[in-house]
């Protein structure tokens, strides 16, 4: 089953390609088209938001590199021809063949042990059973038959839920999709404006605690200042005021013993 949900993948890749070549891909689309690609030929969506700088085909070696795809693809369909042949050369169906069949092991090895000493079509033609090198042809037959059985469980299974067959409408969307027309673009750039804005914003805080502490720190140091200045105001008055006390009692000792010079005279006058 693995094979059936590979082969469009092994296909568009190099669909994806040859319409790069050919230059119907827009650049400014590699991404947008690679995925539109992947919906109509797998069926498969972005599982989150993907944009144009995230260019999901490159990361396939294939891609980045320049090296056909399509040899995958065609290996598919071919390893179905080849081993029909050998299961009709027993006259027996695909689904009655073992791969450990003495005759078809002999004819596996006996084509892979040519290596490059023969041409690849004739050793083709060897093993399909084709008249002539130019005869070998790919065809899709033996694969359709091998999975005919499936082919028709999976129809009745259908016709019997009523499932329709294929994804025309994909109802289905990840989450933080864009919706259908908008240009992927705009949610990149809003999400980077949102996250500018919310740097902005912290930043603005972050100044506005700083001016706040900043102010309490000089509005605390002016008021110790002033409180220092106004406590050496007034240790210096008292200071005064003890001395006038101090000269005040001394005068009126000398007075009361009876002794005033001219200054004293002019003091109390």
């Amino acid at each position: 089953l693995s094979k059936l949900a590979y082969m469009p993948y092994a296909l568009l890749l190099d669909q994806y390609r040859w319409k790069l070549f050919r230059g119907e891909i827009p650049l400014e689309d590699l991404n947008k088209e690679y995925w539109k690609m992947r919906r109509d030929l797998q069926g498969v969506m972005e599982p989150v938001v993907r944009v144009e700088g995230d260019f999901d085909p490159g990361a396939k070696f294939h891609v980045i590199k320049h090296v056909s795809y399509l040899k995958y693809f065609l290996a598919e369909i071919l390893q179905f021809q080849i081993f029909d042949s050998m299961c009709k050369k027993l006259d027996k169906s695909m689904d009655e063949c073992e791969p450990s069949n003495q005759y078809q092991s002999q004819g596996l090895i006996k084509m892979m042990k040519a290596g490059s000493s023969d041409n690849w079509k004739e050793i083709i033609r060897d093993a399909i059973g084709a008249i002539s090198a130019k005869d070998v042809e790919f065809s899709a037959k033996p694969l359709r038959e091998f999975m005919k059985p499936l082919e028709e469980f999976l129809t009745a299974k259908n016709k019997a839920t009523g499932q329709t067959v294929g994804w025309s409408d994909l109802e289905w969307t990840p989450k933080g999709y864009w919706p259908e027309g908008e240009d992927p673009e705009v949610i990149a750039a809003e999400k980077q404006q949102r996250e500018t804005e919310l740097s902005s914003q912290r930043q603005r805080i972050i100044i506005g605690i700083s001016v706040v502490v900043g102010v309490g720190l000089l509005a605390l140091f002016a008021y110790l200042l002033i409180r220092w200045r106004n406590k050496r105001k007034s240790g210096a008055y008292q200071t005064r005021e003890n001395e006038d006390t101090d000269r005040t009692m001394t005068n009126s000792v000398k007075i009361s013993d009876g002794k005033i010079d001219s200054d004293q005279e002019e003091h109390f006058a």
